[in-house]
């Protein structure tokens, strides 16, 4: 059984150009935000719709969750206690 001190629930939303979603460490859940224009560097086209967002968010899950995962540990948080991709 693999126990993992960092869980991605599969739970996203897209909210005022970017997607937004929880990441619990630890029984504490910590917000996430990655910005649209994070996700268009990364993806290499523009997102023209909330849907094609959230799909391009989709296909860079792993390197999102690698990245987010590696700021949560070296606690880069915002001053709201958010992990953040800009």
């Amino acid at each position: 059984m693999m126990n993992q001190h960092i869980l991605f629930p599969d739970i996203q939303q897209w909210i005022n150009d970017g997607v937004n979603f929880p990441v619990q460490q630890s029984g504490q859940l910590i917000e996430c935000w990655v910005s649209k224009e994070w996700l268009e560097k990364e993806a290499g086209h523009t997102i023209t719709s909330n849907k094609e967002g959230l799909s391009t968010f989709d296909s860079l899950r792993f390197d999102i969750e690698e990245i987010i995962e590696e700021r949560i540990e070296d606690e880069c948080f915002t001053e709201l206690g958010h992990v953040e991709l800009k």
